[in-house]
């Protein structure tokens, strides 16, 4: 994973260093995903992002290496599953990753009527040349294909996917 994120690191420098004029105000550089799992020490390990089989209990983790003179970008998170699911969002109002201060705001989330799908609206302040996101999976979420799509500034998507099975233990 080091050598993707050097690789992520010295395109963006490449990127910098042109002479275009007519930058996009936003631009995706790369991404990587992975799984996070609770280690048997009881801390969150990360798989890396080659691995796209998850179980109840893991927790999915994405990356957006982006290029941007906006001091603020919003962004979309769209999470579609094989089925209907319960989602656990929380409260709108509170800040939705762990990081410092207010960095990253849920402003507004839909739920598909039929429980497959969440669209979760996000904004990301004192950005530090990348968003993520993070999601856990449990037994109420059905086998099958996970995809989430991030859409930045309505302009630019990445794509992310696993493939969630029933646990074997």
């Amino acid at each position: 994973m080091f050598i993707r994120i050097l690789n992520v690191f010295l395109v963006s420098l490449f990127l910098t260093s042109c002479s275009n004029n007519e930058k996009p105000s936003v631009e995706i550089l790369g991404t990587v995903q992975g799984i996070a799992v609770l280690g048997e020490d009881g801390k969150l390990k990360v798989k890396g992002h080659e691995e796209k089989v998850l179980r109840s209990g893991d927790g999915v983790v994405w990356y957006v290496y982006l290029r941007t003179n906006m001091k603020s970008v919003r962004y979309t998170e769209e999470v579609i599953l094989n089925g209907s699911s319960v989602w656990g969002m929380g409260d709108k109002n509170k800040k939705s990753d762990k990081t410092k201060d207010e960095d990253v705001k849920t402003i507004d989330y839909k739920i598909s009527d039929d429980g497959s799908k969440v669209v979760v609206l996000k904004e990301a302040k004192n950005l530090k040349g990348f968003i993520f996101g993070t999601w856990k999976m449990t037994d109420k979420d059905p086998v099958g294909p996970v995809k989430i799509r991030v859409t930045v500034e309505n302009q630019v998507n990445a794509d992310f996917s696993w493939d969630l099975v029933k646990d074997s233990k």
